[in-house]
C-alpha cells in the first residue's frame, strides 16, 4: 500500500481591475517580483527559461536560502484566461505530482475574479492531511490575491 495521500487546493477571490490587466500580470512569468507582496515570501530572484510568450516556459524561482522552485507554465489560453502550470520534481518539500491552474473571469469593466486550484501528492506520511493545503492556499491568498489587488490598486496597470 502506498504512503502517497492525493491533495487539492482551492482559492477565489475579486480584483478590482479590469481582467485584462490582471491576466497581463499573471502570465507575465518572469515579472513575479513585481507584485509579490515583499515579507510575504523569500524568492530574491526570478530567471526565465524559454521565450517571453513561448509555450512552454519555466520561471526559476530563486530563495534567500539559495533554494529554487522551477515552475513550467504548460498551456496558456488567452481567450478563456487559464493557464496550467507545473512545480518540477520537489520543489515544495514533501510533495509532487504539483498541477495547478489559474483562470480569471471579467465581472465588470474594472473587476473580475480569479481562481486558483491544484492538485498534489502528498509523500510524507508524517506530515498532518491538511499541511500543505493549508499552505498552498495561504500562498494562493497572501502572495498571489492580495500581491495582485495590491499592485493593480497602486495603479501600476501597465505591465
Amino acid at each position: 500500500m502506498s504512503n502517497v495521500r492525493r491533495m487539492t487546493a482551492h482559492k477565489i477571490g475579486t480584483l478590482n481591475a479590469p481582467a485584462r490587466a490582471a491576466w497581463e500580470l499573471l502570465t507575465d512569468w518572469a515579472g513575479l517580483l513585481r507584485w509579490l507582496p515583499e515579507g510575504v515570501s523569500n524568492v530574491v530572484r526570478v530567471e526565465l527559461e524559454g521565450g517571453l510568450k513561448e509555450v512552454p516556459r519555466t520561471r526559476v524561482l530563486w530563495n534567500s536560502d539559495g533554494t529554487c522552485v522551477r515552475e513550467t507554465l504548460l498551456h496558456q489560453d488567452d481567450g478563456a484566461r487559464r493557464i496550467y502550470y507545473m512545480v518540477q520534481r520537489e520543489g515544495i518539500p514533501g510533495v509532487r505530482n504539483y498541477l495547478a491552474t489559474t483562470t480569471i473571469d471579467e465581472l465588470g469593466a474594472e473587476e473580475c475574479q480569479i481562481e486558483l486550484s491544484s492538485s498534489f501528492d502528498v509523500i510524507d506520511p508524517a506530515v498532518d492531511e491538511q499541511y500543505h493545503r493549508r499552505i498552498l492556499e495561504s500562498i494562493y491568498e497572501d502572495c498571489i490575491l492580495k500581491g495582485l489587488a495590491t499592485y493593480l490598486r497602486s495603479g501600476q496597470k501597465q505591465v
